[in-house]
């Protein structure tokens, strides 16, 4: 008996299986039918695309057109940064000696301060020698009475 439920199962798991095997099989022609539709409506729909890619190409070329016009005068523009750099460079370089010079006068103006100071000084002890001296004559020599 076991042999015979094994045996009838096996024919119900068979036929299950080919029932599902014609199912596919009318799936697969169902499917293969859509996809030639598919095909079809590809083929008509590349025709439109050409078209449109020639028109991108026309684009293209008149688009790396306007780059290669962009890049001639960022070249141009990139000369013009580099002058202009030379150019920066340069007067830092004479701002560099303008504040050197500029250094040295105050260093000279700070010596001839000093040194109007030290004349200051030495005219005011020439000047108390010299009324010293006024005093020292005026008593050796007074002045005329006044009559």
């Amino acid at each position: 008996m076991d042999v015979e439920r094994t045996i009838e199962f096996i024919l119900e798991q068979q036929a299950k299986f080919f029932a599902g095997l014609e199912s596919m099989r009318a799936e697969m022609r169902q499917g293969f039918a859509e996809v030639w539709q598919g095909l079809a409506e590809v083929g008509r729909q590349q025709a439109g695309l050409q078209a449109v890619v020639e028109r991108l190409a026309e684009e293209q070329l008149r688009w790396s057109q306007i780059v290669l016009a962009l890049a001639e005068q960022q070249q141009r523009m990139g000369e013009q940064q580099h002058r202009l750099g030379e150019q920066q460079y340069r007067m830092g370089e004479q701002q560099q000696r303008l504040a050197e010079q500029q250094h040295r006068l105050g260093e000279e103006m700070r010596l001839l301060a000093e040194a109007q100071r030290r004349l200051a000084e030495t005219e005011q002890h020439t000047e108390e020698r010299l009324n010293a001296l006024i005093r020292v004559v005026d008593a050796l020599h007074p002045p005329p009475a006044a009559a």
